[in-house]
């Protein structure tokens, strides 16, 4: 059996561009750099959640304003601890570790509250595939 030139070409050639693909893969991952923000949200009135990895934190500007700002958070790291005491104002603790070239690759959230039913329910739409409410059970 003749292996043609023409085809022994063909193998050649995919065989160095799968080379050079994968050089350029291995470059393109080695040159990323990543970055990690650590911070807390103070003085926090309320958490929504609207669905699975979906809430919406509702904190005072400052301690001193009577402004809210709204906080979306959209992750599935999230963690609720009940720690906080009565008296004082609940917080939330996050990491969040970014990758340039490309944005934020993970979240991680902390929930401090004072008890379990601090976290409300909160509409939702995914408009033609239905829209409704969570509900909390106490």
């Amino acid at each position: 059996m003749k292996i043609s030139k023409k085809f022994l070409g063909w193998i050649i050639g995919l065989g160095v561009l799968v080379i050079v693909v994968g050089l350029f893969i291995e470059y393109h991952y080695r040159n990323y750099s990543y970055t990690v923000s650590v911070g807390r949200i103070e003085n926090v009135k309320y958490i929504l959640t609207h669905e699975r990895g979906d809430y919406t934190i509702s904190a005072q500007k400052s301690f001193s304003s009577d402004e809210l700002v709204d906080i979306n958070v959209h992750s599935y790291n999230i963690r609720k601890f009940t720690d906080v005491p009565s008296w004082q104002l609940r917080w939330v603790a996050y990491k969040r570790i970014y990758k340039d070239p490309g944005g934020v690759v993970m979240d991680e959230y902390e929930f401090h509250l004072n008890y379990d039913a601090d976290i409300g329910g909160a509409g939702w739409n995914h408009g033609k595939r239905g829209h409704g409410r969570t509900a909390v059970i106490y």
